[in-house]
């Protein structure tokens, strides 16, 4: 009889619990992603949030199928937010416009001065943010234009007129160098996620000349070795068809990880096409020349120019003094350039303070002081 009663073994911590007379906690178990919802769901797919989470391919959004797994699923799917952006993802951008016949000329201007107000707003960096107050100020400004009081372009539709116009740019660069030479060039960014921005340098059949455009700006996923780096240059190339063929020049900074012959970028560029020149960057030399040869002063460059800035910056008299002997020398005024080690680019700015600091009525400014003083000690 007493082994039938007899309960089976417990652990030590639930005798403890049972001992301490506090009731045991119980850890709930949550339910995992598993590929079969992807079979049974399309448009669920795994989250990179952890494996407690799906995500919806149609709404862009993350879910939680910890608790209910396959229901959550079928929650997600059927839910109304879900629904509703599963039709806009299934909408063309045509679709935003009206077809344009020959009596809706109207509407033709309409879209034509949407577009070119995304533009606008691309070219001088504003945010397209903007463009959700830009149709209500633009029939404030003009209430008679027809133009005005038919533009709808908020932020989603200028979005969108974005990814079209940003389309319309590339096809038109890879026609403009497609089996014609142009020349390419690339460095990395200092960010966290290390891109690498592609510049090409090819001939404008419109303008008739020598242009400058940004291919893209690709992320550098492997380690930023020369392969890697090859590697992602590579991609870009084959996405757009281009051939290493038409490439002439590669350019890039003086890193070994760029232009060394056996591993760098640059040696795996000459494989697929031999004959490809290789120009460093001149002001990255400059740099490490100028440097070099500034260890060899007996004061800092850098620390001379902050104490000239300091100098005439924090002190309003000082600043007159300046302006009169600027207006003496018959000299445009200048502003007070300021110097941080903080700054991109910084070798760039030194340099152009430089020249400021070594400027005629620089010159003269400290020459005149230096007399002053003179004539005092003179004097005294």
């Amino acid at each position: 009889m007493e082994s039938h009663n007899k309960r089976p073994a417990e652990t030590e911590s639930e005798m403890e619990t049972e001992s301490s007379g506090i009731p045991r906690k119980i850890t709930k178990q949550m339910q995992k992603y598993k590929p079969e919802y992807s079979q049974t769901w399309p448009v669920i797919q795994q989250s990179k949030l952890g494996e407690n989470y799906a995500f919806g391919s149609d709404c862009r959004l993350d879910f939680t199928v910890g608790h209910g797994g396959r229901d959550d699923c079928r929650r997600h799917v059927n839910s109304k937010k879900h629904q509703e952006y599963s039709k806009l993802k299934s909408k063309r951008i045509d679709s935003f416009f009206k077809p344009t016949t020959s009596s809706s000329s109207s509407e033709q201007e309409v879209t034509r001065a949407e577009t070119l107000f995304t533009h606008f707003l691309l070219e001088h960096n504003i945010a397209i943010a903007a463009a959700d107050y830009a149709g209500k100020l633009f029939r404030q400004m003009f209430p008679d234009s027809a133009i005005a009081k038919n533009h709808q372009s908020a932020r989603t539709k200028t979005t969108a007129i974005t990814g079209e116009l940003s389309k319309e740019i590339q096809k038109k660069l890879c026609h403009s160098m497609d089996k014609r030479p142009f020349s390419l060039s690339t460095d990395g960014s200092t960010d966290k996620s290390k891109m690498y921005p592609i510049v090409v340098r090819h001939f404008d059949e419109e303008a008739k000349e020598i242009a400058v455009s940004l291919l893209s700006v690709p992320n550098c996923n492997t380690d930023a070795t020369g392969e890697g780096i090859f590697q992602v240059l590579h991609n870009e190339m084959q996405k757009r068809a281009l051939s290493w063929s038409d490439c002439i020049a590669f350019g890039s900074d003086n890193a070994s990880v760029m232009t060394g012959c056996k591993k760098g970028c640059i040696a795996y560029i000459r494989k697929e096409h031999p004959n490809v020149y290789l120009s460093g960057c001149p002001c990255h030399l400059l740099h490490i020349c100028a440097e070099k040869a500034g260890h060899e002063f007996e004061a800092g460059v850098e620390e001379i120019l902050v104490d000239i800035c300091f100098h005439l910056n924090k002190s309003a008299k000082r600043m007159s003094h300046l302006q009169q002997f600027q207006s003496l020398c018959g000299k445009e005024l200048r502003k007070i350039l300021k110097v941080s080690k903080f700054v991109s680019m910084f070798f760039l700015k030194v340099r152009k303070i430089l020249v400021c600091a070594v400027y005629n009525f620089y010159k003269q400014y400290y020459c005149g002081l230096l007399l002053i003083l003179s004539s005092l000690l003179h004097v005294i």
